[in-house]
C-alpha cells in the first residue's frame, strides 16, 4: 500500500512541474514574442505567441499578444476576439480592454469602443482624454 501511495505521489508531483515548466516556458515565449512585436516582425512575433499559448492556454498575455498582433494586421476581428479570450482570463486587464476598444473603433463600432475605452479608464488607464470625448 506504501508503495503505491508514493507512486501517486510522485506521479502527482511530476505532473505539477511539468505544468510549472509548461506555464515558465510559455512566458519566455511571450517575452521573445514581445521582442518581435516590438521590432514589428509580426509574422515571428504570431508563431511564438501562438507556442505560448499551445504550452499553456490560460496566459492571458499570449492571449493579448495574438490581440497585438492582429491588431497591428489590421484583422480587427481577429483581434478582439484574442482581447475577449485574454479579458475572460484576466477580467481586470486594462491593455485588453483599452485596445478591444481601438480594434471596435477601427470597424467603426463607436458604441463598443467607448464601452471598453470606460472600463480601461475605471481600471486605471491613463492619457484617455481624448479617447473620451470621442464618446460624448
Amino acid at each position: 500500500m506504501k508503495k503505491t501511495i508514493g507512486l501517486a505521489f510522485l506521479g502527482a508531483l511530476f505532473f505539477v512541474l511539468s505544468c510549472t515548466d509548461k506555464a515558465a516556458e510559455s512566458q519566455k515565449s511571450v517575452r521573445e514574442a514581445n521582442v518581435f512585436l516590438y521590432n514589428s516582425n509580426l509574422d515571428k512575433a504570431f508563431e511564438l505567441f501562438r507556442k505560448a499559448v499551445d504550452l499553456n492556454p490560460d496566459n492571458q498575455e499570449a492571449w493579448y499578444g495574438l490581440g497585438m498582433v492582429w491588431m497591428n494586421k489590421m484583422k480587427y476581428e481577429k483581434a478582439i476576439g484574442n482581447f475577449d479570450k485574454a479579458i475572460e482570463l484576466k477580467p481586470d486587464y486594462m491593455d485588453a480592454f483599452y485596445n478591444r476598444g481601438q480594434s471596435w473603433f477601427y470597424l467603426g463600432e463607436n458604441y463598443k469602443a467607448c464601452d471598453d475605452w470606460k472600463i480601461a479608464y475605471d481600471l486605471g488607464k491613463a492619457n484617455m482624454e481624448d479617447k473620451l470625448k470621442k464618446c460624448n
